[in-house]
């Protein structure tokens, strides 16, 4: 587990099985509040998929928090992403996007609250980090995760944006029309 002075990689082909796991590394409140980017994307990507028995009642939780300790358990919660069932197209294709959400304003704000709440002293550091909840339903819920926080828009699938029109090209007249 490494704390990160600035944004980076929160997790890198973490495996999570049942139960809660926190992400592999953390990042220190000061590389965002203050000198750090206000626009920063929190990623979650699928690296390895689970292994077809996931079930349709399996629960997948990916809580983004700000904590008083690495394990990330006194927290408060930034933004979370519940997935139920396996059959989700984010959970059966590698590489595929859980989430990618710009966080960067509510995250300097749910630390300042959170500082608040908990009376923190400013030289008190506060972590950001990730909690990985799995839950077996009718299956197993197995998979392993790439996550970062970034300070720029993700990358997006190729032709994933595309224009359907019922109104065609316009033609141009002749001059003799």
């Amino acid at each position: 587990m490494a704390i990160l002075a600035k944004v980076g990689v929160l997790s890198t082909e973490q495996d999570l099985v049942a139960g809660a796991a926190a992400s592999e590394n953390q990042i220190v409140d000061y590389a965002v509040v203050g000198s750090g980017p206000a626009d920063l994307w929190w990623v979650i990507e699928t690296e390895t998929v689970h292994d077809g028995n996931g079930g349709t009642s399996s629960t997948y939780t990916f809580s983004l928090r700000v904590a008083t300790s690495t394990a990330l358990t006194t927290y408060k919660e930034v933004l979370s992403v519940v997935i139920t069932g396996a059959l989700d197209k984010r959970l059966l294709t590698a590489g595929k996007q859980i989430v990618a959400a710009n966080v960067g304003t509510m995250l300097i704000q749910a630390i300042k609250d959170f500082r608040t709440e908990q009376s923190l002293a400013d030289t008190d550091d506060v972590y950001i980090g990730i909690m990985s909840t799995l839950a077996d339903g009718n299956g197993d819920a197995n998979i392993s995760i790439n996550a970062s926080l970034m300070p720029g828009k993700p990358r997006t699938e190729d032709s994933a944006i595309t224009v359907n029109s019922n109104v065609s090209v316009p033609g141009f007249a002749s001059a003799g029309s």
